[in-house]
């Protein structure tokens, strides 16, 4: 939990600014009392772990978040009224068939800004042609005037769907600020759910970041959520006494609210900032999670979507192409929004084919 207010929290969220004056390397746990259980959970999830198609049955659960206006422009100079979208994006995944988990600053919209909205129209028309780099100058803003606006409060899919969402809880646990967010999608009933760890993570444990690229209607019309591997070092407290999980993995602009995912494929915990010097990345612990969905009446449930796209993946990496394809269809039934199911399908239909 985080004892702060918003400005001072969207100051070290967001994966930009500083917080190397107490994000030193944490002193590693003892495992004397725990050496003998970890190497057992180590050997049983290590064939799991580093499974072939792992990261495509863990990208499954994460989804792209996406906030921010779509406004209204009339270029004088065309005599024609534009769309302009300005949107920021973040990370989620689902801890039930239909509910997600993100941070509090990424369902967090900023108020429109004028000129934002003007340096995305000037990079569209670049973009489409209809604009050349040596006719951009201080003249444009005077041909445009800015209209009426809309928010964007959409999740985004591999697929490169998008539905709408609804925040249900938000920024509180009890009467302490908490960087997490708890979001409901419309029209999904059956989504691949992770499961929240209920242990302590342990120095030294390898863990898996899932979480999308900070890029939205740029590069990647259909983004692929990105996979990081690292460890765990430690524990961190907070301002207010609360805890975050110190970590070495790799993560950027956009995985906010992406899970941070143990050898037991469990989430660890939720990403939420990270410092510069050092470069350590932070996660809310899943305690710290569970204890808010609780408050919201929320329960944490791995979903039968989940267990069958394991089988799926089981199967198809045995080389029995025949039982995957029925558990893939199975899977996209229930889910139609992942990229990496329709793939499977496709290949599976290769397969056979070639077989028969």
């Amino acid at each position: 939990m985080f004892n702060l207010n918003w400005k001072q929290l969207t100051a070290i969220v967001v994966f930009l600014a500083s917080y190397g004056s107490t994000a030193g390397v944490a002193t590693s746990a003892s495992l004397s009392r725990e050496t003998n259980h970890q190497a057992l959970a180590v050997t049983q999830s290590r064939s799991v772990f580093e499974g072939k198609n792992l990261a495509e049955y863990l990208q499954a659960h994460v989804v792209q978040v996406v906030n921010g206006h779509e406004v209204e422009v009339y270029w004088s100079k065309t005599g024609r009224t534009y769309k302009v979208r300005v949107l920021g994006s973040g990370s989620a995944f689902f801890v039930n068939r239909t509910d997600l988990i993100t941070n509090h600053h990424v369902t967090t919209i900023d108020n429109l800004n004028e000129s934002d909205v003007i340096r995305t129209f000037i990079y569209d028309r670049l973009e489409q042609g209809e604009l050349r780099e040596e006719e951009v100058n201080y003249e444009i803003e005077s041909e445009l005037k800015i209209g009426k606006s809309n928010l964007i409060q959409e999740i985004r899919f591999s697929t490169g769907e998008s539905r709408p969402y609804t925040v249900i809880k938000s920024g509180k646990l009890g009467d302490k600020e908490i960087d997490l967010s708890l979001i409901r999608v419309e029209g999904v009933s059956n989504a691949p759910a992770l499961k929240l760890a209920t242990s302590e993570p342990l120095s030294l444990s390898r863990i898996i970041s899932v979480g999308f690229p900070g890029v939205v209607d740029v590069l990647f019309p259909k983004p692929i959520a990105t996979v990081g591997e690292g460890t765990i070092s430690g524990k961190q407290t907070m301002p207010d006494g609360s805890e975050v999980i110190q970590m070495t993995v790799t993560i950027s602009g956009g995985h906010s609210g992406s899970p941070v995912i143990n050898q037991q494929l469990e989430a660890a915990g939720v990403s939420t900032f990270v410092s510069r010097d050092p470069r350590y990345s932070f996660a809310i612990p899943a305690s710290d999670v569970l204890a808010f969905l609780k408050e919201a009446g929320v329960k944490n449930e791995e979903s039968v979507t989940s267990t069958i796209y394991r089988e799926a993946i089981e199967l198809y990496n045995q080389g029995n192409i025949g039982q995957a394809f029925s558990k893939f269809l199975e899977v996209q039934a229930l889910f139609p929004y992942d990229a990496h199911v329709q793939a499977f399908i496709a290949n599976c239909r290769r397969r056979i084919i070639g077989k028969s």
